[in-house]
């Protein structure tokens, strides 16, 4: 049988496969390019797993109109019995110091209190528009909703509560863009944020020397005693 041999290809054909070559590797990489953009739009827009309890209340919040946000009970004491708003029973310890009274403490924190002291810090951050806080299992989740180039992105911060110098801190545990990780300079950002408001839960603003937190569904405990006891 006769061998049959393929033509040599000329200058010409030699461009036209080079060419084809070069759009199809051209077109492969905006493919991939197009899908690894999808992916990474999908994070951003997406939301990052949350304890059920979390997620529970944080879609009961969401779902309210913003001018009928549902409201975050009070915190409770171990009797069951409902604590005084923070800010009295920090006034108690005060004027317990002031008169010379010493001993053991024990403040409440709920939800809403935790709440309040966010948005505080929030002031005059145009491009936050919302801010949710909880507690719950040793934590405080706190879920911002942030203006990023005209659309609504979550950054979700989880932080541990601790105990420094009798002063209460918060840790940042992790901080996500959407269901993405956040980058190490916005989590440093977060971090030196919250530093930044720990003087509010110092012995020389409250008048504790914190020795314990524990945080719960919908509130923390804190215990210590009073300053010089």
């Amino acid at each position: 049988m006769a061998r049959r041999y393929q033509p040599a290809l000329t200058p010409a054909d030699r461009r036209r496969h080079t060419f084809l070559a070069v759009g199809l590797g051209c077109a492969a990489g905006f493919a991939l390019a197009a899908v690894v953009a999808g992916i990474i739009y999908s994070q951003l827009m997406g939301q990052p797993a949350l304890p059920p309890d979390v997620q529970q209340r944080y879609a009961a919040d969401t779902a309210q109109p913003s001018s009928t946000p549902t409201p975050a009970p009070p915190a409770t004491t171990p009797s069951g019995t409902t604590a005084l708003p923070l800010k009295q029973q920090v006034a108690s310890v005060a004027e317990a110091v002031r008169t010379g009274q010493r001993g053991p403490v024990t403040l409440y924190v709920s939800d809403a209190e935790l709440n309040q002291e966010i948005s505080r810090m929030l002031q005059g951050r145009d491009e936050v528009k919302s801010a949710k806080a909880y507690f719950a299992d040793e934590k405080v989740y706190i879920i911002l909703t942030v203006d990023w180039r005209g659309r609504d992105v979550n950054l979700t911060i989880i932080a541990a509560p601790i105990i420094v110098n009798g002063g209460l801190q918060f840790g940042v545990e992790s901080a996500k863009i959407g269901s993405m990780n956040a980058p190490a300079a916005i989590r440093q950002k977060i971090q030196q944020g919250l530093n930044r408001q720990q003087s509010q839960w110092s012995p020389q603003k409250t008048g504790v020397e914190f020795e314990s937190v524990t945080v719960t569904r919908g509130q923390a405990t804190l215990k210590g005693h009073t300053v010089g006891r």
